[in-house]
């Protein structure tokens, strides 16, 4: 297998993340998740859904996304049309892989929900298909690294695990050891952001390769399963850490792991 095929797109509709005055983009972004993973060079897609959007019913994505090797929809175990539709999609495109609780384990949810409430979204997505069980994933962020998560982290077929600051990635080895001790042997997704999303700023390049040079690290030493790059909503409006990990990917996607 080639390092290329465990690399992912973060994938949002275009446009989502220049809603948000917070986040300090400028410029347009009209690259869509397609060709994000396109322009990577990459055939797998997370497609995740901001606002709303997309709506369903999903089969017009799903659609466009026939090409990739392997997508991942989202889901919340408090949304039973969400899962019904994407249950239905997977069923109609074999290249369903999973789907992914975002921004799952902040005090709200854990709040909200139980581990049986994860437990009984995992097992629907296990065996509903009926070609093959879909698995169930969570994006996990590094300030969320408690021991109270663990009940909710054993539910998860897999963690996508996010810096969800900049400023946080100085401490990325200390904090992937930190997070080994909470999913034991649960396969593990690292989330690699190309903006300072939390400090409204372009992602400063040192920290960019060092995030990427410990995702390599650790892909050839088979201590993670991918790396999933956020986002195609950003990646056409000039950045230099995105042109960096176009470089980085062109260097490193065709060695065998």
């Amino acid at each position: 297998m080639k390092l290329r095929d465990k690399l992912w797109i973060w994938g949002q509709n275009e446009g989502i993340h220049h809603m948000w005055d917070q986040y300090g983009l400028s410029s347009i972004n009209r690259m869509t998740p397609f060709e994000g993973a396109k322009y990577f060079g990459i055939s797998n897609v997370c497609r995740v859904s901001v606002g709303g959007r997309p709506e369903p019913p999903l089969d017009k994505e799903a659609a466009v996304l026939d090409a990739m090797k392997n997508v991942v929809w989202d889901v919340s175990p408090g949304n039973p049309a969400a899962l019904d539709e994407i249950l239905r999609i997977a069923n109609e495109h074999p290249n369903t892989k999973a789907a992914v609780m975002d921004t799952f384990f902040n005090e709200a949810s854990l709040k909200k929900y139980t581990p049986s409430d994860v437990a009984g979204l995992r097992e629907k997505l296990h065996t509903a298909p009926k070609d093959k069980p879909l698995e169930l994933w969570a994006v996990l962020y590094c300030d969320e690294l408690t021991e109270k998560r663990i009940p909710y982290i054993q539910e998860c077929d897999a963690i996508t695990f996010w810096s969800i600051h900049a400023k946080y990635l100085a401490s990325l080895e200390r904090n992937f050891e930190k997070l080994k001790t909470l999913t034991g042997d649960k396969p593990i997704y690292c989330g690699c952001y190309m903006w300072d999303y939390r400090g409204e700023r372009h992602m400063p390049l040192g920290l960019m390769k060092h995030q990427l040079d410990c995702f390599y690290k650790w892909l050839k030493e088979g201590r993670i399963e991918g790396v999933i790059f956020c986002s195609n909503c950003i990646m056409d409006i000039g950045l230099e850490s995105v042109s960096y990990t176009k470089r980085w990917i062109q260097e490193h996607g065709d060695e065998e792991i």
